[in-house]
């Protein structure tokens, strides 16, 4: 009997690419319906038992060469135990890390926005009292532009110290 894959797959009644496990459950079945214990001095039962055993056999060998091409161990990122593929820069990462499923990004910057129309108010009211100044040439708009001034700082420092509105 010539132990190709082909041949390997019919004797264990194979259809298609499989994984190990479901190459195993094959193998076991067989190998309980046919095994000589079970089935005693019949020799058909006899020779599909070797020919089953030799095409475990053969499709072992090939999916054990198949692991040693793609390594198994620790990945370098997250730690776990798994087939390991070769990156870009050289290392051994896991399938997850390598496309990004399981990769660690860094936190987004806490930012505030914070909700305060009367500082707006106030600012509109003290740049409206400069141009006043600046066209009439009068101090109380001066003054008046200086007060509103003020009073925005300190409406935006209580907006800040109580937070009414945050996002983030």
């Amino acid at each position: 009997m010539s132990n190709n894959v082909e041949t390997s797959f019919d004797a264990l009644g194979l259809v298609g690419p499989v994984s190990r496990q479901e190459l195993q459950r094959a193998y076991k079945r067989l190998v309980l319906k046919y095994h000589p214990d079970h089935c005693g001095d019949d020799p058909e039962a006899r020779e599909k038992f070797h020919r089953i055993t030799e095409a475990y056999a053969t499709l072992r060998r090939l999916y054990d060469r198949r692991a040693a091409d793609t390594p198994t161990g620790r990945c370098m990122r997250c730690g776990r135990v798994d087939r390991l593929i070769r990156g870009m820069h050289g290392r051994h990462y896991c399938a997850g890390c390598l496309l990004g499923t399981r990769r660690r990004y860094l936190p987004l910057p806490v930012y505030r926005s914070i909700w305060c129309i009367p500082v707006f108010a106030l600012e509109a009211i003290a740049l409206w009292a400069i141009v006043r100044t600046m066209a009439t040439q009068e101090w109380a708009y001066a003054l008046t532009a200086a007060g509103a001034s003020i009073g925005a700082l300190l409406a935006l420092g209580w907006a800040l110290a109580r937070a009414d509105r945050i996002e983030r």
